[in-house]
């Protein structure tokens, strides 16, 4: 017999309601952020871009994309070799 688990979730809509997320990174306090959590944080950055941006938008932002993705890895490949050497 296989068991079936469902998940309910209520929402309520609040027009005023305003959420924060940090979502940076900051050289001080990465020191402290577990290294599986930086590796994740970065090969979620190209999994997004390949979910979420259409083929036109995303030739339209690479010199973008690229631009930031060289900082990325330029600071990683001086700090965070080993992030450099597992996600890439």
């Amino acid at each position: 017999m296989a068991s079936t688990i469902v998940w309910v979730w209520k929402c309520i809509y609040v027009p005023t309601a305003v959420a924060y997320h940090d979502r940076s990174f900051k050289p001080m306090s990465r020191r402290q952020i577990p290294q599986e959590i930086k590796v994740d944080a970065v090969k979620n950055r190209y999994l997004a871009i390949l979910k979420n941006d259409l083929p036109e938008l995303f030739l339209r932002d690479l010199p973008y994309i690229l631009w930031y993705d060289f900082k990325i890895f330029s600071y990683l490949s001086l700090f965070e070799r080993y992030l450099a050497e597992r996600c890439c």
